[in-house]
């Protein structure tokens, strides 16, 4: 189907039941956008963006292409979902069209049907949807069904309605192969069975998953903390721990996030066709393919999610159908169970700007996004600090390099920033350990503090408006890229003590804290403080 009648089926649809004037209003507002797309950002979104910081699309025409962008995908949902009865799609996160719109798909067949997207889309669009609208989707796996699909802050996709359907086809349609309840805090992982129901089969299965969380954070710090940077936060940490215990510990868990980082890059390259590349220089012929064929490798990466979805899915099926009647029973469920745990974080590697654990998964996107209450544990704020330190690395590394582009890192970047004070303040509570043990002027303590001002929206003193500039409200929306620069340097010297931004000094300092927290959640002499949270006693033991 043509790309122009997709969108014009969207609109027409979204529309349904209002006044004529309005639907005519809503296709030429949609049509202005296609126009602005194709003519003049070549069908690329980070040309679109490009265009409107340097004032070259004005923000009324930059919603036009927001407008576009939502009828067209929505247009494809709306096909979908017709031959997918159980399924349905949402979005989570802003509603500014200059941020993505990502879609998450709920029900039995979601991975067929993000696989008839990506179809759907190459017919009508020369690039993935990643690159041509900066929308990617995901589908459930770490998400708890009901609480995430129910959740009110939602930007419903296609159109606004209660999704009962999906809440009963994720809850109910797998469960002979699963227990007959499920709670709502639980992870689901596939069909009806969840993390909770097959971690509880034995106690060191439990701490396997603990574990495997932990390594799988710590692939998103490794995959964006390379080389030698890698090698000294490696030795650092491992100095900071006094018992050889808790220094095993950590170098098993960062020996095997490095193994999948490596395995993500190995694959990626193998699907397009690079076979033959030394480990040592697999993450550098990555980066190069990105950089030459950048669609093919996002294809690729597409393909590969829903391929190692489906996968790690058939072998935690398996692995609950194993028998555990015996010490010897649980024991043999260990490897099958880590490989397919494996599989589903390499699922979400594979994934366009996806978290890598389920921990940052329920501490963004189901509580902060879904404004839920899911209780989680020390270890598990640990576990999304990680994931938030590592994308706050990826922004760094790609904006920074010179003056403007290392102040607009620390704009791009003050989202996981944001997250990241929060899993650290959290992560912080559970501990008894300070974060300056030796004191005098606090300077860990006074930094996340600082860092926390500079994230929340306000006047300084109780906040700034470094995120305001990164949307941007209508305050800075007509400021070109350097006056935003200047002015988000000019909200950091206000929440920090720091005359001079650099980009250096900056990820060093969170570099520092992340270092602090990591070793205060993994210190087996940190006494640890249990907290209460919603109706549960957290367990604050990992």
């Amino acid at each position: 189907m043509p790309a122009t009648h997709v969108y014009i089926d969207a609109v027409s649809r979204r529309s349904s039941g209002r006044p004529d004037a309005n639907i005519r209003e809503d296709l030429i507002h949609a049509d202005r956008g296609k126009t602005l797309h194709e003519k003049k950002c070549g069908q690329n979104w980070g040309t679109a963006k490009k265009l409107f910081e340097e004032k070259k699309i004005s923000a009324a025409e930059m919603r036009s292409i927001g407008a576009y962008r939502k009828a067209l995908v929505d247009s494809i949902l709306h096909r979908l979902r017709a031959q997918h009865k159980n399924l349905e799609f949402m979005a989570v996160g802003s509603t500014n069209p200059t941020s993505d719109y990502d879609i998450t798909i709920g029900g039995a067949g979601d991975t067929d049907a993000m696989k008839e997207f990506h179809t759907i889309f190459r017919s009508n669009f020369p690039a993935e949807s990643g690159l041509v609208f900066d929308t990617n989707l995901y589908v459930a796996n770490y998400l708890p069904a009901r609480e995430y699909f129910t959740a009110s802050s939602l930007q419903y996709a296609i159109d606004q309605k209660t999704f009962t359907v999906a809440e009963e086809n994720v809850a109910d349609s797998a469960r002979k192969t699963g227990p007959k309840d499920i709670p709502d805090e639980d992870c689901l992982v596939f069909d009806g069975i969840t993390l909770g129901n097959l971690t509880s089969l034995d106690q060191t299965l439990g701490a396997l998953a603990w574990e495997c969380q932990d390594e799988f954070a710590l692939t998103k710090l490794r995959k964006y903390h390379t080389g030698e940077d890698w090698r000294t936060y490696r030795s650092t940490l491992d100095a900071e721990l006094d018992q050889q215990a808790d220094k095993e510990e950590l170098r098993q868990r960062l020996d095997n996030a490095n193994r999948l980082v490596l395995a993500y890059a190995r694959t990626v390259l193998a699907k397009i066709g690079v076979t033959g590349v030394p480990d040592t220089d697999l993450e550098n012929r990555l980066e190069q393919e990105e950089n030459a064929r950048e669609n093919t490798v996002f294809a690729a990466r597409n393909d590969l999610y829903a391929q190692y979805a489906d996968q790690a899915r058939r072998n935690l099926r398996n692995v609950w159908k194993m028998p555990r009647e015996s010490e010897t029973d649980k024991q043999e469920l260990r490897g099958p169970y880590r490989a397919a745990m494996e599989d589903l974080t390499l699922s979400l590697m594979f994934a366009l700007e996806a978290y890598h654990s389920g921990s940052a998964i329920k501490d963004v996107v189901v509580n902060q996004q879904g404004n839920k209450n899911l209780p989680l544990t020390r270890g598990e704020y640990r576990d999304s600090l990680n994931d938030q330190f590592g994308d706050l690395l990826k922004d760094l590394h790609h904006y920074g390099g010179d003056l403007e582009g290392d102040r607009k890192a620390l704009i791009q970047s003050s989202k996981y920033l944001k997250r990241f004070c929060f899993a650290g303040t959290q992560l912080q509570a559970r501990t008894e350990c300070p974060l300056d043990p030796s004191d005098p002027t606090k300077p860990l303590e006074r930094r996340l503090n600082q860092f926390t001002t500079l994230t929340t929206k306000g006047d300084y003193p109780n906040g700034t408006k470094l995120l305001a500039i990164r949307e941007p409200t209508p305050e800075f929306a007509e400021f070109n890229q350097s006056r935003r620069n200047q002015a988000a340097v000019d909200e950091y010297q206000k929440a920090t003590d720091e005359v001079i931004y650099t980009l250096t000094r900056f990820k060093r300092f969170v570099l520092d804290l992340n270092l602090r927290l990591n070793h205060n959640s993994r210190s087996s002499t940190c006494k640890k403080k249990p907290l209460t949270v919603s109706r549960l006693m957290i367990d604050s033991s990992r």
